[in-house]
């Protein structure tokens, strides 16, 4: 082999390494950085990046109007809804996400269980209201959220005033 050989391969190596090096680095990088997320409560998602017609756009957070989940990479669904109540679930982070137009699954997802058809009443033509319940034997605590729904039962009344109205709790 000589010597012109020897030198264009040490330099054809020393490129590939720099480019395995590059694409590693590129990787570890992405992968520490990037953080999707999605907030049922307010139909946020926010993307480390996306690429659309060959435009990378960085740090994207899209409001859905309305989705269907396809997967999650397994079989397994995202969040399961409980179909019954525990202490757990009356939480007022839990009551805080819930906000006019969220739909009765949105409702399920963010308080993480059923609610219980026993409280299910009509309030005039117009709405009716659905309730979580839990009832704890061991320190006979009762926890109960209600939320009016619009007629249909699918999505959370709106609240013209901004009062809170559509939705009450106690025990918690």
């Amino acid at each position: 082999m000589t010597r012109e050989m020897k030198m264009k391969m040490k330099v054809e190596m020393k490129s590939m390494w720099k480019l395995a090096a590059s694409v590693a680095l590129g990787v570890v990088a992405n992968a520490a950085i990037a953080v999707d997320t999605f907030d049922p409560a307010s139909n946020k998602l926010s993307l480390d990046s996306v690429v659309l017609n060959g435009v990378v756009y960085n740090n994207v957070v899209v409001t859905l109007n309305s989705y269907t989940l396809i997967s999650v990479g397994s079989s397994a669904p995202y969040n399961p809804v409980a179909a019954a109540c525990s202490d757990v679930n009356f939480t007022v982070a839990k009551y805080n996400a819930i906000v006019p137009g969220m739909t009765l699954d949105q409702v399920k997802q963010t308080i993480g269980c059923a609610n219980d058809s026993k409280w299910t009443t009509a309030v005039g033509s117009t709405l009716v209201r659905l309730g979580w319940y839990y009832y704890n034997p061991s320190n006979r605590n009762t926890s109960l959220i209600l939320v009016e729904f619009d007629g249909t039962g699918t999505r959370v009344n709106s609240d013209p005033n901004n009062l809170g109205l559509f939705k009450s709790r106690s025990g918690f």
